[in-house]
């Protein structure tokens, strides 16, 4: 058998409880309902804790957009301040949760200047590679491949 994910299994069983699948009938309507509620709400915080990691991605992508030489500099900057907004989104949610809605426009705005911004460069320019460099690709027939 398949292993569900977390948050397929808490949608599951909060539209289980719901509905009366879900054998929730010391519970009452209320807690029912309520409980499907706790589910609900853990699956959007488990999706939030999610978008640590890769925020957290986005450091070494940065980082290595910087480095290369390959994309512009700002690139990689914009990716840093991608990863810092998603941060700082992530901990406004948890740490003062009645302020997120007003934040959320700016912490997403970095997050999409940074991504869509690397994204529209690979789509238009792509990388930047050096006429017969090292990184220059090698033919087959030239590397002694048959």
């Amino acid at each position: 058998m398949a292993r569900m994910s977390g948050r397929t299994s808490q949608r599951r069983v909060a539209l289980s409880l719901v509905t009366g699948q879900a054998s929730g009938a010391g519970l009452g309507r209320s807690g029912a309902e309520a409980l499907a509620l706790l589910f609900i709400d853990l699956q959007h915080d488990g999706f939030v804790i999610s978008q640590m990691f890769f925020a957290l991605w986005l450091l070494p992508l940065g980082y290595l957009v910087v480095r290369s030489g390959a994309f512009p500099k700002v690139l990689g900057y914009l990716l840093w301040v991608a990863c810092v907004g998603y941060l700082v989104d992530l901990f406004i949610y948890f740490l003062t949760p009645g302020i997120e809605d007003s934040v959320l426009p700016f912490t997403a705005a970095a997050g999409a200047i940074g991504e869509l911004g690397f994204i529209a460069w690979l789509l238009v320019k792509g990388a930047r590679v050096s006429e017969g460099g090292a990184d220059a690709p090698v033919s087959r027939a030239a590397a002694g491949l048959p």
